[in-house]
């Protein structure tokens, strides 16, 4: 009998640890989860945070630098005029504050840090903030926009301090504060489900804040606690604030706070904790409630145990037996079914696993099969592990048991199924050790893999056809790009000198209408060009300093013949205050106006009107292209700005085009900052307009500009295969005024340069190299024609590549190749002059 209880009370003891285990393996999975959750949230609250802080920095940076811009402001900051100043520093800094209540103070100092004019407290002024404003003080000793909170007399707002740089003349600094509310609020906005406030590192604090502002402020274990959300009230003293997490039970309610988010000046000094609150209650609950269902089942598995095995007791020993071990394995079988997960355990004593039913489905196999749930190592390691990796599973295991307390891992292999089917798994495991910290077994679950592996192969050979397809098509663009251009350099060239010499009016009109059909080519090519940058993600834009009233008048003048041949009247109206030089993408900009002005005239007919406005406000431009053409109905306005729409189907066929168009000029201007918009009424016209941020620049010269061909001398080398260019160059360079030679292809010109500048000891003036020739190419040429010149110690003979070739990357190819200019055909003959007289340095 004693030794039957003995048996009773080992297996109960088993079973015990075995299920306890089980509730440790899931308590572990919860709390890992919880708190990976938790941390998820924060992590999120704290990109919240920063986002915001870094939006304020870079929004009243922006707006310190507009105040700025304000004539009466900068006068009376150089001269030190408070009552110049307060004209409209006062009512900039109320404006701001009408826009935002959380905007508490503005100030101006001067370079001694001497307050010129509090825009808050306009009677408080020739103060010394040496001692009490640290990042004042910095920002006039390096002259560098400063950010980060500090406190004033009454308060600790988050400051945006300006240094103040006038014509290159430092005067002082602007100091901006935004109270620290603002972004508290800002956080409770985006996740209304959680509380936060702040405290304020008194000590300090002190030395800044008036005592008046102490005194009178809650003090919370030692901090200062400005506008305290009374929902910490109940629990406050229970937090400990040393801890990055502390766990706050109120009522039936559960609460985690997180002191992790900190208050920091410009220096990195810790003013103080954002403290934040979780209710975690329903979490924690229905964690809980997992819990004690596994810990009802575990008593009911107890229970039973015990009563059979009291009832087995009675039999004779064999059988007693027999049934402690059908009830074990009933209870692992319970277990396994419970869990429903692939389960193993390693024994390192007895080198062996145990695996359960799932585990077996898996391998696709049985326990019956494989003659029980326990296998030896060995046994498993060749069934069921492909020999490249079974070395890795032994390393694993020898490593585990090496390792402390408390270890676990996980590892990715691959396995062997019985029918030889070949898995990718991930294994997560955990030790258990004896009372000498010994380790005894492993446990762990299997995952498969297999179809989430075939998921990323698939993926990856998606992604690499796509590539390849997207490098066929930019390869196909830039072919048809060449083969289009190529002989349009030719046409449109020799149209343009039969335009100029022919003085038959009937003529002259056959030759306009072949030009602008030419031109409306090109820009259907340019079109379907821009779209594939635009698509790809490849546009560029080129920020340069450039005169817009310049740009303006050219579109102008471009557009009076339009309007002239339809008899359209058109109305110009240009900003008087326009600035004489700005910073922006003039190609682009000009590029959206042109193309509103052609679909404005194309869509007006007789005798109606078209008109262009400009304005500059504020460093902002914007520009309003207007007519009173057929206009678009309301239903349609959201499809104009799709790929290849149009208003209406039958549009593309009365009025032609790519439906390209608005595309383009949406994304250009979506590029620049701003945001292309239309009102249309059917039947009464449009009015499309944009406005984009830009920088007013000092004013540079104006770069001289060649409008007479035949101020031009030198002897060119023209590389070109095509013979209708080649007849166009010729009479083009001749009006210039220059001699030539002519290459068919990169192979001759290295002949015709080497004989030309070795054997006759003289040069050319400069190249004309196309790019796609037989034989060999512009670029190698361009190459191989530098390194004659280094060879032989000669003067540099500037290269420009003239060529078809104009996706995006093409100049900078040409460039990298060792060429000094880069221009597109067809070509402009005022830009090729212009490039020419630049390098024969023969302007008149």
């Amino acid at each position: 009998m004693f030794k039957n209880n003995k048996i009773i009370n080992f297996s109960i003891l088993t079973i015990v640890i075995m299920l306890t285990f089980l509730l440790y393996f899931e308590f572990t999975v919860i709390s890992r989860y919880f708190n990976q959750n938790i941390q998820d949230k924060q992590k999120i609250i704290t990109k919240i945070y920063n986002q915001k802080i870094k939006e304020v920095e870079h929004l009243y940076t922006k707006k310190i630098e507009n105040i700025l811009s304000v004539s009466t402001i900068r006068d009376g900051i150089k001269v030190h005029n408070i009552e110049l100043l307060k004209k409209d520093f006062i009512s900039e800094f109320k404006k701001m504050q009408n826009e935002n209540k959380f905007v508490k103070t503005m100030l101006i100092t001067d370079t001694n840090n001497i307050v010129l004019l509090r825009a808050h407290k306009p009677t408080m002024y020739h103060d010394n903030l040496t001692n009490i404003r640290p990042i004042i003080k910095k920002a006039n000793e390096t002259k560098k926009i400063l950010y980060g909170f500090e406190a004033g007399k009454m308060s600790i707002p988050y400051r945006i301090t300006v240094p103040v740089i006038l014509d290159g003349v430092h005067y002082g600094v602007i100091d901006l504060g935004i109270s620290s509310n603002y972004f508290i609020e800002h956080i409770n906005n985006i996740i209304p489900d959680v509380h936060v406030t702040s405290l304020l590192n008194k000590d300090h604090l002190k030395k800044f804040i008036k005592s008046t502002y102490l005194n009178k402020t809650p003090i919370k274990k030692g901090f200062l606690a400005p506008n305290f959300n009374k929902f910490f009230e109940p629990f406050f003293d229970k937090i400990d604030l040393n801890k990055d997490i502390s766990q706050i039970i109120v009522g039936n309610k559960t609460y985690l706070i997180n002191t992790t988010l900190k208050i920091m000046s410009f220096d990195k000094t810790d003013f103080g904790t954002i403290l934040i609150s979780f209710d975690v209650t329903k979490s924690v609950d229905n964690e809980q409630k997992k819990i004690l269902e596994i810990l009802f089942i575990i008593g009911i598995i107890l229970i039973v145990t015990y009563v059979v095995l009291r009832y087995k007791n009675s039999l004779n020993a064999k059988n007693k037996l027999d049934s402690i071990t059908d009830t074990y394995k009933k209870q692992l079988e319970l277990s396994a079914k419970t869990s429903g997960i692939a389960f193993w355990e390693y024994n390192f004593n007895t080198n062996s696993f145990v695996f359960n039913d799932f585990y077996y489905q898996f391998l696709h196999t049985t326990a019956d099969e494989e003659d029980g749930y326990e296998m030896d190592a060995q046994t498993y390691l060749t069934s069921f592990i492909p020999q490249e990796y079974q070395q890795t599973v032994i390393d694993v295991i020898q490593e585990a048991y090496k390792r402390d307390k408390n270890y676990s891992s996980k590892f990715e292999y691959k396995m062997k199924r019985r029918d030889g089917v070949i898995l990718d798994v991930l294994v997560n495991y955990t030790m258990l050790y004896d009372k000498d910290g010994q380790p005894i077994k492993s446990y762990g679950t299997k995952l498969d893999l297999t179809e989430i592996k075939k998921s990323e192969g698939i993926l990856k050979k998606a992604k690499e056809e796509a590539e390849n397809a997207n490098i066929a098509k930019s390869e196909f663009l830039a072919n048809m790009s060449h083969e289009i251009r190529t002989p349009l350099n030719a046409i449109m060239g020799f149209i343009g000198l039969l335009k100029e010499d022919e003085k038959n009016e009937e003529k002259i009109k056959y030759l306009k209408t072949i030009d602008t059909s030419s031109y409306n080519l090109l820009e259907i090519i340019n079109d379907i060009l821009d779209f594939s940058k635009i698509e790809s993600n490849l546009i560029e834009l080129e920020y340069i300093d450039y005169n817009p009233l310049d740009e303006f008048e050219s579109i102008v003048e471009l557009f009076r013949a339009r309007v002239l041949e339809k008899n359209i009247t058109f109305k110009v109206d240009i900003d008087k205050n326009l600035p004489y030089h700005i910073n922006s993408d003039p190609l682009r900009i000009k590029q959206v106006a042109i193309n509103l002005l052609s679909n404005a005239v194309k869509f007006t007919s007789q005798g109606k009107t078209i008109e262009l406005k400009v304005v500059f406000k504020d460093n902002f431009l914007s520009v309003y292209v207007k007519d009173k053409g057929i206009g678009i109905a309301q239903n349609k306005l959201q499809d104009i700005f799709k790929p290849f729409m149009q208003a209406d189907n039958s549009t593309t066929r009365e009025y032609g085009g790519t439906g390209l168009g608005l595309t383009i000029s949406s994304k250009l201007i979506k590029a620049l900052g701003g945001e292309l918009k239309v009102k249309s009424e059917l039947g009464k016209g449009s009015k499309f307009y944009f406005t984009i941020p830009v920088k007013t620049v000092e004013a540079k010269e104006k770069v001289n500009k060649i409008d007479d061909f035949k101020e031009l001398s030198g002897h060119i080398l023209l590389v070109e295969d095509n013979k209708a260019n080649q007849m166009f160059m010729k009479v083009i360079l001749k009006k210039m005024g220059l001699t030539f030679d002519i290459a068919n292809n990169g192979l001759e010109a290295l002949e015709r340069f080497s004989k030309f500048t070795c054997d006759n000891k003289t040069k050319y003036d400069a190249i004309l190299m196309d790019e796609n020739m037989p034989n060999m190419n512009g670029a190698e040429a361009t190459k191989r024609i530098l390194e004659i010149e280094k060879e032989h110690n000669l003067p540099h003979t500037p290269i420009i590549a003239l060529t078809a070739n104009a996706l995006k990357g093409d100049r900078e190819r040409f460039l990298d190749a060792g060429m000094d200019e880069y221009l597109t055909k067809p070509v402009n003959k005022k830009k090729l002059a212009e490039i020419l007289a630049k390098f024969l340095g023969d302007i008149a």
